[in-house]
């Protein structure tokens, strides 16, 4: 072997030595046990909004009804999966994001929305909707965010 292959070699066997050797350490060490983070329900609920069942009943409602969505699954039976909250990074409530499942996948065509949410959320609402055309196959479910 060449000498400055064998000088690699030796270098790269004493890192690797090292590394082992730090990681014994380290995993040996005694003490106390860091902190647990601690999330309470409490907690969680002051932080996160929740939706009551009234809420999520209209928001449920809205999306099923509403007219491009009654549109886009005419030929199929969707039925609400979930009703979720809404906020925004402040923790301020939007609405509801409504999952509806097909009953069996399917190609739709016609109208749809794309959301361009404002990372910034200085704008009221702080998103626009855009709206598209497109023929969409294999679907099995539509997401409907309700403000």
């Amino acid at each position: 072997m060449p000498r400055g292959m064998t000088i690699f070699v030796a270098i790269l066997l004493a890192a690797v030595a090292a590394l082992a050797t730090a990681l014994v350490v380290v995993a040996g060490q005694d003490g106390p046990e860091p902190p647990q983070p601690v999330l309470s329900q409490e907690l969680l609920e002051r932080s996160v909004p929740s939706l009551t069942v009234q809420q999520r009943q209209k928001i449920a409602d809205i999306a099923l009804n509403e007219s491009r969505v009654r549109k886009l699954t005419q030929r199929q039976t969707a039925e609400v999966a979930d009703v979720l909250v809404w906020t925004k990074s402040t923790g301020e409530l939007l609405g509801g994001v409504v999952t509806l499942a097909l009953d069996a996948p399917a190609t739709i065509e016609g109208e749809w929305l794309a959301l361009n949410y404002d990372g910034t959320e200085e704008s009221v609402p702080p998103y626009t909707s855009v709206p598209f055309k497109a023929k969409l196959s294999n679907v099995t479910s539509l997401t409907v965010m309700v403000d």
